[in-house]
């Protein structure tokens, strides 16, 4: 291994990898009708476990100075994370959902904090992105990871209120 990995960006390697693991995994097994559930369930769990450490890590290491010296840095990057990552959801779904649930969609893509994690690692290990940057595009993240499927779920909220509402009969019809 190359002398610039840290085992902390291994370990984020890892820790971004292994959901899409279980998924693969869950698929498989759903695919053959195969019983594992319970197997599969205590698997799930110990996965839970590895990441709320990973997250809880990440948040005790984010230099808070750094955001607080520059918080429009951190916003920006918010954003732009909102249309790299999210905004794609609005245009190739188009045809197959309603535009609410592309809205939601787009807010449940463009969260991301692992991979942040391990790049922004490298980069300042190599000499090519400075703490203070990396600090931001990690605070991007854990704003991206809190926000974003709150205004996802929150919009299916409003979406089931206005269609139960929809299906009410109004008080003048009786």
């Amino acid at each position: 291994m190359p002398p610039e990995f840290s085992s902390l960006v291994v370990v984020v390697v890892v820790a971004a990898l292994a959901p899409m693991a279980v998924v693969l995994v869950v698929s498989l097994v759903a695919a053959l009708g195969i019983a594992m559930l319970p197997r599969l369930e205590d698997s799930t769990r110990v996965g839970a476990i590895i990441l709320t450490v990973f997250f809880i890590y990440s948040g005790m290491t984010l230099d808070i100075k750094s955001i607080s010296e520059n918080p429009l840095r951190l916003v920006v990057f918010l954003f732009v994370m909102l249309a790299i990552r999210g905004l794609p959801a609005l245009f190739f779904y188009r045809t197959e959902l309603p535009r609410i649930e592309r809205v939601q969609l787009m807010f449940l893509t463009a969260t991301a904090l692992p991979l942040l994690i391990a790049l922004t690692e490298v980069g300042v290990t190599k000499g090519t992105m400075n703490p203070a940057m990396q600090a931001s595009v990690i605070g991007a993240g854990v704003l991206s990871v809190l926000l974003f499927p709150l205004i996802a779920v929150t919009l299916q909220r409003r979406k089931t209120v206005s269609a139960t509402l929809a299906a009410q009969p109004s008080p003048l019809e009786s």
